[in-house]
């Protein structure tokens, strides 16, 4: 069993936490700045309001300004933010995300500065401060998935992807179930 910070409330995240706790891990849900709204429904025992499912009991969920908190003693951080929000995501782990934690990335997109475009793994490692982007194990998870679908635990494919397969193969292990499909590549 291993504890998980999930950082986004919004639909995929939560969907991701299904799989996690399927296979007996942790996951403390922490929301966005934006997400006020979910995180007290589900703190009240109401079902997630664009999902419209319950999380399960090994679900715990915190506020964003609770991160410090929620982030003690986990051994896998998920960054599950919209596309807009990776840099908010950076920011908000700066002072609390240490190293030896891995990051695995399920925001989809690339950001574009008008000279190049950048996945958004690179763009959060870019915004971690003092170096600590380039020390960090990051993989990220591509499509195609739907929230609604993995919620209600229905056949779903997807790839993890990062430069290190080892990273990856632990990553899949903890993630994988009987619906919950999961290739890796590098």
């Amino acid at each position: 069993m291993v504890k998980i910070l999930i950082l986004g409330a919004g639909v995929m995240g939560t969907a991701l936490s299904v799989p996690f706790t399927d296979n007996g891990h942790i996951v403390h849900l922490v929301g966005t700045h934006l997400d006020g709204d979910i995180i007290a429904k589900l703190q009240a025992g109401y079902p997630h309001p664009r999902l419209g499912i319950p999380v399960g009991e090994r679900v715990t969920a915190y506020n964003y300004d609770q991160l410090s908190q929620a982030i003690k003693g986990v051994d896998l951080v998920i960054i599950g933010v919209n596309s807009h929000g990776i840099e908010w995501a950076a920011q908000a782990l700066s002072p609390v995300f240490s190293a030896d934690i891995p990051i695995l990335v399920v925001t989809k997109g690339l950001a574009g500065d008008g000279e190049k475009l950048s996945i958004l793994p690179d763009v959060l490692c870019a915004h971690l401060p003092n170096g600590l982007g380039d020390r960090i194990q990051i993989a990220a998870i591509g499509g195609p998935s739907i929230a609604q679908e993995l919620a209600a635990r229905r056949h779903t494919c997807v790839m993890f992807t990062s430069t290190n397969q080892t990273l990856l193969e632990h990553l899949a292990g903890l993630a994988r179930t009987p619906y919950y499909h999961i290739w890796t590549s590098t």
